[in-house]
């Protein structure tokens, strides 16, 4: 684990849990390595186990409330989270973390509580400020985003998800050369985190840097296997380039993750349609139009509402 070979420890752990089944730390770290690949439903079983076991322990319990915030399932992350207030509620990460499934699940007088205790505890600390830059971020408040990055960066440069916020933000404002500059910084600090190489695929292929953004997008899955935005990112470079059949596999595997995303859809019909497979073409863009007006955030490729949150997903300390 330590060397995140997640294959090879998933493994060894699994014949442990065999050999000793009642051991929760197996379970829990069954549930570690699941959360660091990012398979979140598949985490959210060994933490289960855990709390029934061990219902008074923090560590598994605010896991399987992050995962069930990174799942969209906001009424169990507050059911979840919420019995950690007393040893947590003044973790900042914690609070943003609560507000954000109260609001969701709505549940306000939560969320309130939650917000006004986010306040008290860390106004003006450099990860407060990096919050209120997330919520402006959500709210399409790119310049407001920015006023408050640069109050984390005077502070605490070195933050993480600092320099991916600042390459959010000013991707959406279009200063390309301040975006692409932000991320490489992130990299520099988080060289892990898929989401800086899928955001730069995009960038690139934005500014028709292809080769680039091929190279982007592959990096982002070497890390994420599951990031339908670098699949659809690759399939439509592989398209352009003319190879087409390795283009419907990634294409394929984009669909599954997003099955409702009409860009996706209409891609694999355009593909199929240039591989002279009409038929099953002119089913995919039938199929395609069904969702219009409908489409997936994960994958939309004006970004205009598609805020990616990775450090909702991060390991607590």
């Amino acid at each position: 684990m330590r060397q995140k070979k997640w294959d090879e420890a998933l493994l060894n752990l699994h014949k442990a849990e065999k050999l000793s089944p009642k051991m929760n730390g197996i379970r829990l770290n069954i549930g570690l390595v699941e959360f660091r690949r990012g398979n979140y439903r598949d985490a959210m079983t060994p933490f289960q186990s855990v709390l029934r076991e061990t219902p008074d322990a923090v560590q598994p319990r605010y896991l399987l409330g992050l995962c069930q915030v990174s799942v969209e399932d906001y009424e169990a992350a507050v059911t979840t989270l919420e019995p950690l207030w007393n040893s947590m509620s003044s973790d900042v990460m914690y609070l943003y973390v609560l507000g954000v499934a109260a609001n969701h699940a709505g549940k306000k007088e939560l969320d309130e509580r939650a917000m006004k205790q986010l306040v008290d505890v860390g106004a003006n600390t450099p990860q407060f400020h990096l919050i209120l830059a997330k919520a402006h971020l959500q709210h399409d408040e790119y310049l407001e985003a920015v006023e408050e990055l640069k109050k984390v960066e005077a502070a605490a440069p070195g933050l993480p998800y600092l320099h991916f916020n600042f390459g959010v933000a000013y991707m959406h404002l279009s200063e390309n050369e301040k975006s692409e500059v932000e991320f490489k910084k992130d990299i520099a600090i988080e060289p892990d985190l898929a989401d800086n190489y899928e955001r730069l695929g995009m960038l690139y292929s934005r500014l028709q840097r292809e080769a680039e953004a091929e190279s982007s997008f592959r990096e982002a899955l070497k890390r994420d296997p599951r990031s339908a935005n670098s699949l659809y990112g690759l399939a439509k470079i592989l398209r352009r380039q003319g190879k087409l059949a390795p283009a419907l596999q990634f294409v394929d595997r984009a669909m599954k993750l997003a099955p409702n995303s009409y860009n996706v859809h209409f891609t694999r019909g355009q593909i199929l349609q240039e591989m002279g497979r009409k038929e099953q073409s002119k089913r995919e863009f039938a199929e395609a139009k069904k969702f219009v007006g409908v489409n997936d955030d994960r994958d939309r490729e004006d970004l205009n509402k598609s805020v990616p949150s990775p450090e909702l997903k991060a390991m607590p300390n």
